[in-house]
């Protein structure tokens, strides 16, 4: 399957950009999808997010792979 590229791109704040690239990212991944999330935004919205959805094991396997 031929990758591709989505981007989320919009200078105000608040207009849901986090929200609509995790819901997505989701979707997608739902479907069978391989999916590479990069948060770029400065506040890291997704990533807390992400990071809140991990129980502790998961979440030292996933710290400790960038040690």
């Amino acid at each position: 399957m031929k990758k591709k590229t989505i981007a989320l791109q919009n200078g105000k704040g608040g207009v849901g950009k986090s929200t609509l690239s995790l819901l997505l990212a989701d979707r997608m991944s739902r479907r069978g999808r391989e999916i590479v999330f990069i948060d770029n935004d400065p506040q890291g919205s997704s990533t807390h997010w992400f990071l809140d959805q991990l129980n502790d094991e998961d979440y030292e396997n996933y710290v400790s792979t960038f040690q």
